[in-house]
């Protein structure tokens, strides 16, 4: 799939992506705006997630490298959760393939504009001690795992809030331990995701690069701002710039 865009737009793109994704690195969701951005400049909304969610594993790949270096990943945790991760989004990706266009961009768009809204008017972080029961466990992060792969497949724009939650449902650990293990996660489904939308053709390459290399810088940078800063500001930032791209998007079809 060849899509026609200017040296301009791909800079746009590179910047905006990067400033997200960084965000997205520290708090999760930084589909939440690129997905609706690369919609707003006319890019098909298949193409456009399929490229957004396969050049995620950028940041996952420098953000994973940075975590494993200040010794935040316990691989050993993340058994259950690896074969959902790997087979669910095959799911989601048929079900990218066979859904109407219009429904796909309005269900990413107003997705993106609920729950950017919600974490905005969130205050309280998640604080929940996690299950006794090491057989429920298992069985939350089996489901959860091919859920959210599925839902990755699909879009993925807010998968770090759903794997988070399971996370620190199912493991004892700290909020940045967890940041770092979903990370790992969500290669999976990404790379899984890439070789299925590679094969349909919904691929650019252009496109592509351009998220990909955004994708590599703002894992980097955006890890080593969980293991140093407060996440507060960037999210209200963050949130208040899904917000708004996902009303450009909406008014654009209204207009």
């Amino acid at each position: 799939m060849d899509i026609t865009l200017s040296a301009e737009i791909y800079i746009l793109i590179f910047i905006v992506t990067l400033l997200a994704k960084i965000v997205g690195t520290l708090i999760g969701g930084g589909g939440f705006v690129t997905q609706p951005f690369l919609i707003l400049l006319g890019i098909p909304p298949q193409i456009a997630l399929a490229n957004d969610i396969s050049t995620s594993a950028g940041m996952n790949i420098t953000s994973m490298h940075v975590f494993k270096k200040h010794k935040m990943i316990s691989i050993n945790k993340l058994s259950w959760w690896i074969p959902g991760m790997i087979l669910g989004p095959l799911i989601g990706v048929k079900l990218l393939q066979f859904l109407p266009s219009d429904f796909i961009k309005w269900t990413v768009t107003l997705y993106c504009l609920i729950a950017c809204i919600l974490l905005l008017t969130q205050h309280k972080k998640i604080n929940k001690e996690p299950l006794k029961n090491i057989y429920l466990r298992r069985c939350i992060a089996i489901v959860s795992s091919f859920i959210i792969g599925a839902y990755i497949g699909f879009s993925g724009a807010g998968a770090a809030f759903l794997t988070g939650t399971a996370l620190l449902l199912t493991h004892k650990i700290s909020t940045k331990e967890m940041t770092a293990m979903r990370h790992v996660l969500h290669f999976f489904p990404s790379f899984t995701a890439c070789i299925a939308y590679l094969y349909i053709g919904w691929i650019d390459l252009k496109l592509a690069s351009t998220l990909f290399s955004a994708c590599l810088i703002a894992g980097y940078i955006g890890s080593h701002m969980v293991i140093k800063l407060p996440e507060k500001t960037v999210r209200y930032i963050f949130c208040s710039s899904g917000i708004l791209m996902s009303l450009a998007v909406i008014f654009q079809e209204i207009l």
